[in-house]
């Protein structure tokens, strides 16, 4: 079988959702199927068409809009990047998946006759307004979801989702270090520039257990350059490598995380594989897998003095940590990728 996966922009850079695609097109090409991402340059936005005037350019000529520096796809994964994802543009196909809202408005307007399916990861409306995603929810495409809150919002626009969870890469991340040996006072998150991500919270919140506590070890990890203007002293690791990554996470005692909007917690999903406590808010990506007093200890969004009372519960609460850390580290291991694409390919083959 022919798959294509349209996306948008360059892969040159880690993201959790291209990583989720990545997965699949691996695992369907290691099974003998034929699998094509096309990237568009530009978009359906007059902004970003401007922009890719220049963008593409650089990227065609050095040929570095693909994922090589940070994944590695299958030998039979190709790869093209165009300037639009017109459907001139891509390649004979079986099966061709929208996976952002952007691309959605380019495989409606194809002709050919193909299976088109839509792979919804979070409500993309940073970038479009929210009346142009919901419209993109009544195109006939089959929609697969990652998570009941989207799959709720399909069925608001009168149309329905399948609910796939993403799985996790329990090769990558590992537990190495036991959870009662940790030193409490070691915490841990990401650092985003996003609003969304809200680490101006997190960082609202450390302000104030460091006040009670000092001596309070806080590491934090990220794609962009390390932040300024933090009001206390921490250690910042810049794209970290799978040793460091896996380091970082089974050093800490707690990691944090105060997004108000997550399509799948993908990093309080790491952390619970490497034995973390977790404190995190209460956004639907998040509760999939945090559920409070039992795998974590949930605040409000936008509650930062919420998020820092769990952090010091964390700290002074030995017993509550150790539970929580336990308890989510065995809770996660349902999330695997051989259970979400044995899923994902039923619904293709179907």
């Amino acid at each position: 079988m022919k798959i294509t996966f349209l996306l948008v922009g360059v892969t040159s850079f880690p993201a959790g959702g291209f990583k989720v695609i990545f997965e699949y097109a691996n695992r369907f090409a290691n099974e003998g199927h034929t699998v094509n991402i096309v990237m568009g340059a530009a978009t359906i936005s007059p902004k970003t068409t401007f922009a890719a005037l220049f963008r593409y350019p650089y990227y065609k000529l050095t040929n570095n809009y693909t994922p090589a520096s940070w994944f590695k796809l299958h030998p039979n994964v190709h790869c093209s990047y165009h300037f639009t994802l017109s459907e001139r543009n891509i390649p004979e196909s079986d099966v061709i998946f929208a996976t952002a809202v952007e691309t959605a408005f380019y495989l409606k307007k194809y002709k050919r006759n193909v299976k088109k399916m839509y792979f919804i990861q979070d409500f993309e409306a940073w970038a479009i307004s929210e009346r142009k995603v919901y419209k993109t929810y009544t195109f006939p495409f089959q929609k697969i979801v990652i998570a009941p809150w989207l799959q709720k919002l399909v069925q608001s626009k009168g149309s329905d989702a399948l609910v796939i969870p993403n799985g996790f890469d329990f090769d990558y991340f590992k537990l190495n270090k036991g959870i009662e040996d940790r030193n409490k006072f070691n915490i841990l998150m990401m650092f985003h520039t996003m609003e969304r991500k809200r680490c101006c919270d997190s960082i609202s919140a450390l302000k104030i257990v460091k006040e009670k506590y000092p001596n309070i070890n806080i590491k934090m990890f990220g794609r962009s350059e390390r932040p300024s203007n933090i009001p206390f002293d921490f250690d910042y690791y810049q794209s970290p490598d799978k040793e460091t990554h896996n380091r970082l996470y089974n050093e800490a005692a707690i990691y944090i995380a105060a997004s108000s909007v997550e399509g799948w917690g993908l990093t309080i999903g790491e952390a619970m594989i490497c034995g973390c406590a977790v404190a995190c808010t209460d956004n639907d990506g998040f509760t999939i897998m945090a559920h409070d007093n039992e795998t974590a200890l949930l605040s409000p969004v936008y509650d930062y003095k919420k998020l820092a009372e769990n952090i010091i519960r964390l700290i002074e609460d030995d017993e509550l940590r150790i539970r929580l850390a336990k308890a989510g580290n065995e809770n996660i291991k349902q999330y695997t990728w051989d259970n979400s694409y044995k899923k994902f390919k039923e619904t293709i083959f179907n």
